[in-house]
């Protein structure tokens, strides 16, 4: 009995160990200062090396808890107040959790613990991880979320922001970049030499950053600071597009936050392999190189525009999440918002040629669509685990937080906006800051209290519906509810406090005015008397919320587009989408509203119609009539096709150049066009040839010939592949082998998938890509089922999330069946029940809208046959 009971106990004692140990760290104990001395070679499979941390101890503990993940230390030293060290013993007490317990309690005050520790280097690009390419090999480092500890023991937290020093000792003839400039080197002995940075300002773990091996730099000139790319040895030829785009980006936000950029060295460090686009590491940021490295020869115009942007985004990390951070991961959308908000604005400032803050406008309306399913909760939630933080990195993270920002920069303007960013930024810089922050300091600037009003969409989950109905005497009714897209009516009573912009048409003009609505219905009066003809209730497009009119209005103001801006005719169509997802408009309405865009020669309103074009296709195209469809298809882009034609002209915006191959795609695969198709096949033939097609043409002609090719042409483009020797021609090739729809072809290349050759980011990428033809995703979804535990041995389970295409569509069967799958313990990942529930919602949403919609769109496209 008393072996049962210290056995119940120990197992209870473990237990709470294990509970504490999920939560965040305590803060009785805090370090002040990180020194981390690593001894590092990237052609050995491990490392090892100390920390130090400088401690602040609040009151007397003889525990002192820290992160490490994977690692093993085998020493601990802890010395008070200046006293010599002494021993300490050190407990692993969960899979990223330690603690460190002294000889004698802790008294308040000063302390210095010392830790000795071993580790292997990461091989999926997480944490500090290794790479080999082109007979070399490299180490560099991806630390956010909760990767940092995975590196080396510390705390691993954002609140935890203090001076980091880096000393790495490496091998001769090889460099090593961190976040800093060099403070000195010496030599090592036995062909290596040891690096000393200058100690960082305060930062949190997971901008810390580590590159290391035979790396080629290039000066970026022109800039505030010391400025360079860095690269894998050989490819610094491709980095000429960046050396040409980051200084006149970094000008711009320069302006923006009138001050100089905050750290005294930028480096932008290009990897092979990367999970994401970029990370913004203080002046160390590390980019997907083929996000940053452009072959002239292999580059198309979306690459282009894509690297610009990406560039914009991560440099205005710098001032916001770098210089102010974020206290906890709660609010990592505002890190994420306002660099994508602020992109757009510089990238409008400086290459105004790419349209690219009308192109957000595409972002806003993928926010809203996972808005619009009825499990997706607040954007702002308490993180409270990494399923709960894996979970809620997602598109509104981006999207819809960036939007959110627009329109209430929209409703403060601009000026008061700026004002108010500074004043938080002077407030807050090298320190760590919330929400609430910012939307007092904007509030304080403006004079206008929107704390109320943003935390409102922040707070709560989903997004509105706002209609406007005109009365005599020049009133109007407006209502809203939370718009569900499957057009159910939500359960519960959520209210946003929504600063609606309504528009009409006026003596030739349109006239505007701005009206809060704070209730779910209230009437206003606006300054006409007669009715205008047409009345659009979100002006400017920079509302984040769906806006209800009846078909009669909706082709009222279709009649007149003229009248409207680029981004409110980019937004008709978008919200156009999304009232016919949701049953708001007869679906024999839909074509004939987007025929009327036809004539546009915006390049992002042709292509918000491919993408309305799209997404009725899945839900309500049957074979039956996918000829009839196909048919409307060419009816609608033909005219399109016809003025822009298939070669770039040398006056045409990049915009048109970057929409070109996606109308040329939509041509020929949703419009089954055979002129376009076998223009595809020739240019494939002769790419594949030897004779390279021009970059931004290729972005349709291969995947147009992979639609329909067969194993001979998937082996073609495979090698082509391979060859690759800069990331623009290997990111050309692997594009165009995710549009492969033979099952044979599929089962092959999900069967290389798992071969070494692929990159990280490849693995999960490929599958997602062959998931987005619904033929595919019954072979998809065995295959990841029979491989999983392959999968994770290339990629960190949390990016499993990214194969969840696999298991979308119409057919909800399928995420019960993925359901069951990731269920037993051995398959999960990190927030699987969040994404499967978003997942399972929209697949129901698609169900839904087919059994609705797909007899009267047959009827519909039987109806219209042969019409011009």
């Amino acid at each position: 009995m008393r072996r049962i009971l210290l056995g119940l106990i120990a197992a209870m004692l473990f237990s709470s160990i294990a509970a504490a140990a999920s939560e965040r760290l305590p803060t009785d104990v805090r370090p002040t200062r990180m020194e981390v001395v690593l001894d590092l070679d990237p052609s050995r499979p491990d490392y090892g090396g100390t920390v130090t941390a400088t401690l602040d101890v609040a009151k007397t503990t003889n525990l002192v808890r820290l992160h490490g993940r994977e690692l093993t230390i085998t020493r601990a030293t802890i010395a008070i107040a200046g006293a010599s060290p002494r021993e300490a013993r050190a407990e692993k007490i969960s899979a990223d959790q330690w603690t460190i317990t002294p000889e004698q309690p802790l008294s308040p005050g000063r302390a210095t613990l010392v830790l000795t520790f071993t580790n292997a280097f990461n091989r999926r690009a997480a944490g500090l991880y290794r790479v080999d390419t082109g007979g070399e090999s490299y180490l560099f480092t991806q630390f956010e979320s909760t990767e940092a500890r995975e590196a080396f023991p510390c705390w691993d937290e954002p609140e935890f922001k203090i001076p980091w020093q880096l000393t790495l000792t490496v091998p001769d003839g090889q460099l090593a970049v961190s976040n800093t400039l060099i403070e000195r080197e010496s030599p090592a002995g036995a062909g290596r030499h040891t690096v000393r940075f200058h100690a960082t300002p305060p930062l949190p773990s997971y901008l810390i950053a580590i590159a290391v091996g035979p790396l080629d730099t290039v000066s970026v000139p022109g800039c505030s600071i010391p400025t360079r790319v860095v690269c894998r040895r050989g490819a610094c030829a491709q980095a000429t597009e960046a050396v040409r785009a980051t200084p006149l980006l970094l000008g711009a936000l320069e302006r923006y936050f009138n001050r100089r950029y905050p750290y005294e060295k930028l480096d932008l460090i290009a990897t092979p392999e990367f999970l994401y686009g970029a990370m913004e590491n203080a002046g160390a940021i590390v980019f997907n190189e083929r996000r940053l490295l452009l072959d002239p020869g292999s580059a198309s115009a979306g690459d282009r525009r894509g690297m610009r942007s990406v560039i914009a985004h991560e440099l205005a990390h710098m001032w916001f999440g770098d210089l102010v951070t974020m206290r906890w991961w709660d609010d990592l959308w505002l890190n994420e918002s306002f660099a994508t908000w602020m992109a757009g604005k510089v990238m409008d400032q400086v290459f105004p040629e790419y349209r690219y803050g009308q192109s957000q406008i595409e972002g806003q309306f993928r926010g809203m669509a996972t808005d619009s399913r009825a499990s997706t909760g607040a954007m702002r939630q308490p993180i409270v685990s990494e399923d709960n933080l894996s979970a809620n990195a997602n598109e509104l993270t981006y999207s819809k937080g960036c939007a959110v920002l627009s329109m209430f920069e929209s409703y403060v303007g601009e000026k008061r906006f700026r004002e108010g960013v500074l004043a938080y930024l002077k407030k807050h810089e090298w320190s760590n800051a919330t929400g609430e922050d910012l939307w007092s300091a904007i509030s304080s600037s403006s004079g206008e209290n929107i704390n109320l009003a943003m935390s409102s969409f922040l707070d709560q989950g989903g997004l509105p519906i706002v209609t406007a109905d005109l009365l005599d005497h020049g009133q109007v009714h407006l209502q809203q509810r939370r718009f569900l897209g499957s057009g159910k009516t939500a359960t519960g009573a959520a209210v946003w406090r929504i600063p609606v912009v309504l528009s009409w048409p006026e003596g030739g003009a349109v006239r505007t005015q701005r009206v809060w609505l704070n209730e779910d219905q209230r009437t206003v009066q606006l300054p006409f008397t007669a009715k205008p003809e047409w009345l659009l209730a979100n002006g400017g497009a920079r509302g984040y919320y769906i806006w209800g009119a009846s078909p009669g209005m909706l082709y009222a103001i279709a009649a007149d587009r003229k009248l409207l801006t680029v981004p409110e005719r980019i937004g008709f169509v978008r919200n156009l989408v999304a009232l016919e997802r949701a049953g708001l408009v007869p679906v024999e309405d839909y074509l004939p509203l987007l025929r009327e865009f036809r004539d546009d020669d915006e390049p992002l309103v042709i292509e918000a119609t491919l993408d309305a074009l799209t997404a009725i296709r899945e839900p309500l195209v049957t074979p039956d009539v996918e000829p009839l469809f196909a048919g409307q298809v060419r009816q609608l882009l033909h005219p399109v096709a016809d003025r822009i034609g298939t070669d770039a002209k040398t006056t045409e915006l990049p915009a048109v150049t970057a929409m070109r191959p996606k109308l040329l795609l939509a041509l020929g695969d949703l419009g089954a066009d055979p002129e376009v198709r076998h223009w595809a096949d020739a240019l494939t033939e002769q790419d594949l040839d030897g004779k390279p097609m021009d970059a931004s043409l290729a972005e349709a002609a291969l995947p147009l010939s992979a639609q329909r090719g067969s194993a001979a042409l998937e082996h073609r483009m495979r090698d082509r592949f391979e060859a690759a020797t800069t990331a623009s021609a290997r990111g050309k090739y692997f594009s165009a082998l995710g549009n492969f729809r033979d099952p044979k072809v599929v089962k092959e290349l999900l069967d290389y998938t798992l071969q070494a050759q692929l990159k990280p980011q490849e693995v999960y990428t490929l599958p997602a890509e062959l998931a987005r033809h619904p033929g595919n995703r019954l072979l998809l979804q065995g295959w990841m089922e029979t491989n999983y535990d392959r999968i994770l041995q290339h990629i960190p389970s949390h990016m499993v999330a990214r194969m969840m295409p696999i298991v979308g569509g119409c057919e909800p069967e399928r995420v019960d069946r993925a359901r069951t799958f990731f269920a037993d313990s051995r398959h999960t990942f990190p927030g699987a029940s969040m994404v499967l529930n978003r997942t399972a919602d929209a697949a129901s949403d698609c169900a839904h809208m087919a059994d609705r919609d797909r007899a009267g769109f047959a009827r519909y496209l039987r109806s219209t046959a042969g019409r011009p």
